[in-house]
């Protein structure tokens, strides 16, 4: 792996950390203290947390990177974001519903796909150089 893409996946990483912080704790806490629906608890934590990540992202993790004009940045990781996010959705659904996984495991796992999936999109596609 390249010297800074590995160093972009670092920062990737620990940028996602606060941001996923910030979906987990809607999520766990929307899960475990309402009795909302779990894809209804997804939606609302996603939802928030896109927006913190294109800012987190743009202004630290692809800084170096991400020149171009911001609104076309913005429409594109809200590309990403929602394919990476409808995968990982069908993954969440498809765990609780057919295999039956406690639905707080099941975003967990959707989380943690969603972290590598998003890199991915917005390292090649949103904040490419070219």
């Amino acid at each position: 792996m390249p010297k800074q893409l590995a160093k972009d996946f670092i920062t990737f990483c620990f940028v996602g950390l606060l941001n996923t912080a910030i979906s987990f704790i809607l999520l766990i806490g929307l899960s475990e203290l309402t009795d909302l629906h779990y894809l209804f608890v997804n939606i609302v934590g996603h939802g928030l947390a896109v927006i913190t990540g294109y800012i987190l992202h743009k202004s630290i993790t692809f800084r170096n990177i991400s020149k171009q004009n911001t609104e076309g940045q913005f429409v594109r990781f809200l590309a990403v974001f929602f394919i990476v996010y409808l995968v990982q959705l069908a993954v969440v659904s498809f765990s609780v519903e057919t295999l039956n996984v406690y639905a707080t495991y099941a975003q967990i796992v959707g989380v943690a796909l969603m972290a590598v999936l998003s890199f991915i999109g917005n390292r090649f596609y949103t904040f490419s150089s070219k």
